[in-house]
């Protein structure tokens, strides 16, 4: 009975499978369907897209957003000193001076202007001309002037005057900025000012007022040498240039002989201003600093670091030196200056 039953299923399935066949054919031979068109396809009148305002504004919007929201993001995580206010804020000590970055398209032609003028002296017995204050920074240095002496006139001061020009990192301006504020001390009758090249590591003196590199500094520290004083007639000061290091650099930079040099120095003159080498590249700077009447720290934007110009602060103070300010250099301005004021 059962395989009765089984049979006659299977029968009873392949009926309709054949029936179904057959209707299918016959519909398909007198080309009958089961899908009628309800509605025929027309031309629409207005076209739908794309929304080219629409897409526009969306787009603006979110490419402003985007940026606004890189910039915060960028400005929150960046721990570079950028600014005065925040040179006070971090270090707790007064902004002297903040001096621009200069383009570097002017910087490249001044280079070009110094290699040609050099092209032409060769066959020339005129004495190159010796480094002057850029005349688009000339105002930033005159203040750079203006409130050092301001400040050293309100603390306790005597003369001679040594003042060391000191920065955390190599390559943040220090030696022009130490040359450019001796030019600017000489103009204001501080008596008479005195440029050393204590920076032994990477000296650049020498270079920007074209004189030989030795004998100097390093030459008077290890063997009490004389006569490396250079005349700079134009800017009323003399320069004392690097020299060559040859030997010990933290025997020959000891205190005792440093202080014989500057006691040695202050006979002749009343302002003595000291381009120091790098903090963290050198083991002596921190001590040679602590033997100057004060200390200017040189922190360039957008470069240094918080951390970095704290702890350099630190070290500074743990030697005993006098931080008179802190000079903002190579600030960049992305947008015009007149904004700049009125933001």
């Amino acid at each position: 009975m059962r395989e009765i039953t089984v049979h006659e299923t299977n029968y009873l399935r392949y009926a309709d499978n054949i029936e179904q066949a057959r209707i299918e054919q016959a519909m398909e031979k007198q080309q009958i369907a089961n899908i009628n068109v309800v509605q025929g396809a027309t031309l629409p009148i207005r076209r739908l897209g794309p929304k080219r305002l629409f897409n526009m504004v969306v787009g603006l919007f979110m490419a402003t957003f985007g940026a606004l929201t890189i910039a915060l993001l960028s400005q929150y995580f960046d721990h570079t000193i950028q600014t005065p206010e925040q040179v006070e804020a971090c270090l707790q000590l007064p902004a002297l001076a903040c001096i621009p970055h200069r383009r570097p398209g002017r910087a490249i032609a001044a280079v070009v202007r110094r290699g040609f003028c050099r092209i032409l002296r060769l066959n020339s017995a005129s004495p190159p001309a010796p480094w002057e204050v850029p005349p688009p920074l000339l105002e930033h240095y005159n203040t750079l002037g203006e409130r050092l002496t301001s400040s050293l006139n309100g603390r306790r001061r005597v003369w001679p005057y040594a003042l060391g020009v000191v920065g955390c990192r190599r390559g943040e301006g220090v030696s022009t900025v130490t040359a450019g504020l001796a030019a600017v001390l000489s103009h204001r009758n501080q008596g008479r000012v005195l440029l050393v090249d204590a920076n032994s590591v990477a000296p650049a003196v020498h270079r920007l007022f074209s004189v030989n590199r030795a004998p100097g500094f390093a030459e008077t520290m290890a063997n009490g040498r004389r006569g490396v004083i250079r005349r700079v007639a134009s800017h009323g000061f003399d320069i004392v240039p690097a020299g060559n290091m040859n030997g010990n650099m933290p025997k020959t930079f000891e205190s005792d002989r440093f202080r014989r040099f500057l006691n040695l120095a202050g006979a002749r003159y009343q302002m003595i201003v000291i381009d120091m080498p790098a903090l963290f590249e050198t083991s002596h700077c921190a001590r040679l600093a602590g033997l100057c009447d004060g200390l200017v720290l040189v922190v360039e934007a957008e470069r240094a670091r918080r951390e970095v110009a704290r702890q350099a602060k630190r070290e500074l103070l743990r030697w005993k030196a006098d931080i008179v300010g802190v000079v903002l250099n190579k600030r960049r301005f992305y947008i015009p200056k007149w904004l700049y004021q009125k933001l």
